[in-house]
């Protein structure tokens, strides 16, 4: 994020963002497909090898493009210790209450990526799916990314915060449709239909990642941006570790209840959104 803040104008992040995040979704849109295609029941698993393989060159090219970037000055001087840092990050969350706000809102709308899994085990109880219907869910996940990236990063830039509250009520929408899913008829509850639901959550997941990191690049102020994020990052870091008790609530309360649960957190993050303050007015003097 620091980075992309010392080389890309404001106004033009959240384009870069959609940009990347199309060619990402691109990607695993033909991951998607080869999933659908060729792996079947999940029995070759030199295909996931393949995968994996191609993943891992995917990363290497990455770091050598990142040699190549120049980027501007930042926070350079007066090197902290890790504790330093620490205690730093614990000042910045007590004297600036919408930073604070931010993390929570971006904390609540985790909930968007992190019901896709439940998502999936639902669809496995209704629809009976295999891991070949796993690949069907990835490509419409992975087409909805490609196809809302650039218009969400397009939003971004205007209202980052329009932005994580439009993509939450969507993340929201999607729940309603999973756990109304049931209900439909016999002749509706197939894969095909279900993948709709991935769909949906896949245009809320591209919209709250692009708003929250636009939102969080435009407001750090520019010496201590790298501490905002590390912040950020680290507390949502270790709430996402956390998320794994959400695995012993699903095999307590079932599937339905977590989602409906996810569902309350992506409206309460989505308010949050709301009741942020523009960018350039989050730092508190």
């Amino acid at each position: 994020k620091d980075v992309l803040a010392k080389t890309i104008p404001k106004g033009q992040r959240g384009k870069l963002l959609s940009v990347r995040a199309t060619v990402g979704g691109a990607l695993a849109l033909i991951a998607g497909v080869l999933i659908n295609r060729y792996i079947g029941a999940g029995e070759d698993v030199s295909l996931y090898v393949i995968l994996i393989g191609i993943a891992s060159i995917l990363w290497f090219f990455a770091s050598v493009l990142f040699a190549f970037i120049k980027e501007e000055k930042g926070a350079t001087a007066g090197g902290r210790s890790a504790i330093q840092e620490a205690i730093s990050g614990f000042q910045i969350l007590k004297k600036q209450k919408y930073f604070t706000r931010f993390i929570i809102a971006r904390s609540l709308l985790l909930s968007v990526i992190l019901v896709v899994p439940f998502y999936s085990i639902l669809a496995r109880d209704l629809t009976g799916t295999q891991v070949s219907s796993l690949g069907l869910f990835m490509i419409t996940n992975s087409l909805a990314m490609v196809l809302s990236s650039y218009l969400w990063g397009r939003l971004a830039d205007k209202s980052s915060t329009r932005t994580m509250m439009y993509a939450g009520l969507l993340g929201f929408a999607s729940a309603v449709m999973a756990l109304t899913f049931g209900f439909l008829p016999e002749s509706f509850q197939s894969p095909l239909f279900y993948s709709f639901i991935f769909m949906m959550i896949g245009f809320a997941h591209a919209g709250t990642r692009l708003g929250r990191k636009t939102y969080l690049i435009d407001a750090a102020p520019e010496e201590d941006r790298p501490l905002y994020v590390s912040v950020s990052n680290t507390l949502v870091g270790i709430i996402t570790v956390g998320s794994g008790i959400f695995g012993i609530f699903a095999d307590i309360l079932g599937i339905q209840w977590l989602i409906a649960i996810f569902a309350l957190f992506m409206i309460a993050g989505a308010f949050l959104a709301y009741t942020l303050p523009k960018p350039s007015e989050m730092i508190i003097d």
